[in-house]
């Protein structure tokens, strides 16, 4: 399976809760995570998770759009195109 998933569970302290669909095991490691999950705090690591991925695919299609624009100097460039730093990320580090 793709390891980026892994990857990420691994950089935001999730790895516990990663399960690879081939693992020896597996039913009893998510019948144990099951049995755990109501008290483990995830939600704060699951958000910090899901807000860097976001503003890493935002800084990805600003790229894009710039290097569209570059390639392409027909292309209109978008006059609703902002900066990251326009939106508030709420304590997140970007990447």
């Amino acid at each position: 399976m793709d390891t980026r998933i892994r990857n990420l569970f691994g950089e935001h302290g999730l790895y516990s809760w990663y399960f690879s669909c081939d693992m020896p095991g597996l039913g009893l490691a998510l019948q144990t995570a099951i049995e755990r999950i109501g008290e483990a705090n995830l939600q704060p690591l699951h958000a910090t998770l899901v807000a860097r991925q976001i503003l890493g695919f935002g800084k990805m299609g600003l790229k894009l759009h710039d290097e569209v624009c570059r390639v392409f100097p027909s292309y209109p460039a978008s006059p609703a195109r902002k900066e990251l730093a326009d939106f508030p990320t709420a304590d997140v580090d970007t990447p």
